[in-house]
C-alpha cells in the first residue's frame, strides 16, 4: 500500500486525553491506462481510534481500504480492506483480533488471525496466534506457540512451533522469529 506511488495524500490526527483518532487519505496513480474503459487511480483510506482506558489498558481499532476510484470503470482493480482490534492490558500482555477481505475479479480471500501474548522484557514471555487464509492457500488454518526471549534491550528472540492444517493434513514446523534494533 505505501510502496506505490502517491499522487495525492492527506491526514488528520485528533487527540485528548484518553482519546486519539487518525484518519489518512492516499491517493495513487495505477500507471497508464491500456484503454479508456480502465481504472487508473486507486484510493486508500485508513483510519485509527484509540482508547487509554484507566489502569494502562489500551484499545485500539485500525482500519485501512482500498479500491479503485469512486467513478465507475469498465474494469474493477483489486479493493480489499482490513480491521485491526488490539487490548492492551498492560506494558507486556496484548489480545489482538484482524481481519482482511480481498476482492480479485469474482473471487473474495478472507484472512482472519487472533493473538494472545504476555513478553515482558526482563522475564521469559510467550504467545499463541491462530491463522486462517495464505496468500497461496486461502483454507489453510495455522497454530503457532512461542516463546520470548530478550537479547538485552534492543533484541529478541521467537522460537516456536507452526501446525499448519489443509483439510485433513497437519504439518508441524519449528519457527524463529526475531527482532531489534540499533
Amino acid at each position: 500500500m505505501l510502496i506505490k506511488s502517491h499522487k495525492y495524500a492527506g491526514g488528520l490526527i485528533l487527540r485528548s486525553k484518553n482519546v486519539a483518532v487518525s484518519l489518512a487519505e492516499l491517493v495513487s496513480v495505477a500507471g497508464k491506462p491500456q484503454s479508456a474503459g480502465d481504472a487508473s487511480r486507486v484510493f486508500t483510506e485508513f483510519g485509527q481510534f484509540s482508547y487509554q482506558i484507566p489502569d494502562d489498558i489500551k484499545l485500539t481499532l485500525s482500519a485501512a481500504w482500498h479500491g479503485p476510484s469512486v467513478f465507475p470503470r469498465k474494469r474493477k482493480p483489486t479493493a480489499g480492506g482490513c480491521i485491526d482490534v488490539e487490548l492492551k492490558i498492560d506494558e507486556d500482555s496484548r489480545i489482538g483480533a484482524w481481519i482482511e477481505i480481498n476482492r480479485k475479479l469474482n473471487t473474495r480471500l478472507l484472512r482472519w488471525a487472533l493473538t494472545l501474548s504476555d513478553t515482558p522484557e526482563g522475564d521469559l514471555g510467550w504467545g499463541l496466534i491462530l491463522r486462517k487464509g495464505t496468500e497461496a492457500k486461502p483454507q489453510r488454518f495455522q497454530v503457532e506457540g512461542f516463546l520470548n526471549l530478550h537479547l538485552g534491550k534492543k533484541a529478541a528472540v521467537q522460537p516456536g512451533i507452526v501446525f499448519n492444517v489443509d483439510g485433513r493434513r497437519c504439518t508441524p514446523a519449528l519457527v524463529f522469529h526475531s527482532s531489534w534494533s540499533l
